[in-house]
This record gives C-alpha cells, structure tokens and sequence, in this order.
C-alpha cells in the first residue's frame, strides 16, 4: 500500500449493557488491523446531568460504558450529534474528561465554541490526522457558544437559500478545515447529517460534503440516518454519506430492521489523501454485536447490490476484493 495508515471508520455506537467490552468482539481483529479507529459516540456518558425534558427522545448511558470503546481501540470519537447534549452540560464535561482519562481523544464537542470546532489532531506511521465534527441535526440549544457548553453545529433550514445551511457556519467549516490542514497531513471530517432511516441524501447533505472537500478535507464520514447511504469518491477524496449504525443499545421504537446491516469503512490515507478505500459489510447480531458479513453469503451479496444502487448515481463503482469491497469513482 506505500505510505500512510489504514483508518477503520465505523457510524452510531451508542453503548448501554453489562459487558460493555464484548459489544465489538466479532469485529476486533477487523479493528485491531487498522492503524486509527473512529466512531460517532451518539450518547452521553456520564452518571450525572438533566435530561432535557422538552425533548422527545433522550439518550444517557452510564461512564462505565467507556470500557467497551477502551477494548474496542477506538482512538478517537465525534461528539457532535443531535444526543450528545441529552443530559446537559455536566453530563458532557463528564464524557469528554472520561474519553479523554481512558486515551480516547474527541472533536465535535467542548466547554465554548472554540473548543467544539477544534480538531482532535493524531499521529501514526509519521501521518498526522486531523478529525473534525459537526452536526446538521441537532436540537435547539444544543450548540456551543462562546460562553457556553455545546457541539459544533451547522444550522439547517431552506429559508438559507439553495444549499439549506446557514453561510456563516459553512465559513466556519472552511475555515476549521483551512487551519486543521496547516497543523496537520490529512483532515477528516465527521458529519452527522441528513434524514433518519432514509437512502435518500438532502440538499444540504450536499452542499456541506462540497464546501468540506474544497476546502480541503481528504475524507468525510456521515451518520445520524442510521441506515446505509451511498459513497462518491472523486480522485483521492471521498464522502461516506452515512455509515448506519454500529452498535446501538437503546434503539428509539421507530429503528427497524434495516438499521441492522451496516458496514465497517477502511480507508488507507497518505499526505496525497485517500488512495483506496475499502468497505466491508457488516451485519449487528441478536446480541446487538456488529460481525462481518461472509462473503459470497446472500446477506454480503445484497448489502453490496444495494449500495451499489445508491453509488451509482453519485459516479462511484464498488468492485469485490476478496471480502473487501472497494470504491472507485
């Protein structure tokens, strides 16, 4: 592969059980043979904190649930989503000072706006990977101030215009993308975005993906509609529109089945950005454990179909290696 890491990119884990370090066993060799590992930490962990009770679906799961992400080797997670905030403020200084105890770097969430828009900046195999996130869907409240605990977040509503996203905070995206890749090699960007338990990608899905890879990012990674979505690379950048979910223990009513075949996104990067980017599919068991799909089973052969269908409109190709899936513009 020359130069450069493989980075395992994985979508929601929301961890809420007794052994919170089996929840990613049938996947751990996949894990442990990248060089970086990410996810989306979509719930609070933090024994402390309110809910917010004017809104509808909360989530909180307890400190101890930061074991599972330990043993997982997860090396850095996004904050910013529409959960995060669940249970306040403290809840959230509670889950940053605990990833952060157990190695576990975070982006996306922080004590003031500054901190939520700075990247979590990591060095392998002499690359430095720069993660940044943000969220489009997020509740009211939510973001971060200068005075104030939240996530970083994009405002999202048509009466902004043809691209739905508020320019201002588009800007701050540039331009946290513009200074990220001045302290580092590659930037990695974090969205959650888009439309729950939908295929179909928003308007302002793309004009977000746009502005991040003008500006510089090599790779952008989207969650929140918890089923897969499709993949465009073009030349050595890519946009993973969503990666589903990974592992989610309180699941609201309205998750179904689909939310349970997922996949596990390998990305090799260099100085010169993403030189290939490996996908492999993934299905959550009984046990809410995600475990690869065998290849050349139905299962791997439908996931594939299916994500082929929404790649091709977006000009990508997904070509079988093995028990790898590649995608090619």
């Amino acid at each position: 592969m020359g130069d450069g890491l493989t980075l395992a990119a994985v979508g929601d884990v929301v961890l809420a059980r007794e052994d919170p370090a089996g929840a990613f066993a049938r996947v751990a060799p996949l894990l442990r043979d990248a060089d970086l590992r990410v996810a989306n930490c979509e719930v609070p962990l933090s024994n402390r904190g309110m809910p917010q009770h004017a809104k509808h679906e909360v989530l909180h799961s307890s400190s101890q649930m930061i074991a599972g992400l330990v043993a997982a080797g997860f090396d850095v997670v996004s904050l910013a989503n529409n959960h995060t905030m669940d249970y306040g403020p403290e809840a959230l200084r509670d889950t940053i000072e605990g990833l952060e105890r157990h190695g576990i770097a975070c982006c996306g969430a922080g004590a003031d706006d500054a901190a939520a828009w700075r990247p979590a900046v990591l060095e392998r195999r002499g690359l430095r990977v720069a993660f940044l996130s943000c969220a489009s869907e997020a509740y009211l409240g939510y973001a971060a101030h200068p005075e104030k605990p939240g996530i970083a977040v994009i405002r999202r509503d048509p009466l902004y215009g043809p691209q739905a996203v508020n320019p201002d905070d588009l800007d701050r995206l540039v331009g946290a993308i513009r200074a990220a890749r001045t302290a580092a090699d590659v930037v990695v960007v974090c969205c959650h975005w888009g439309l729950s338990q939908s295929r179909a990608l928003t308007v302002s899905q793309r004009a977000i993906a746009r502005a991040a890879l003008r500006a510089g990012a090599a790779l952008v990674l989207g969650h929140h509609p918890h089923v897969l979505q499709g993949i465009q690379v073009a030349g050595r950048r890519a946009v993973c529109f969503s990666l589903g979910n990974f592992v989610f223990d309180l699941p609201p009513p309205f998750l179904g089945p689909a939310t349970r075949r997922t996949m596990m996104v390998r990305a090799h990067l260099n100085r010169g950005g993403v030189s290939r980017l490996g996908l492999r599919p993934v299905r959550i068991n009984g046990a809410g454990q995600p475990e690869p799909v065998p290849p050349g089973s139905p299962e791997f052969t439908e996931i594939v179909d299916q994500m082929r269908g929404m790649c091709r409109p977006l000009q990508t190709r997904l070509l079988l290696d093995a028990s790898e899936v590649v995608a090619k513009g």
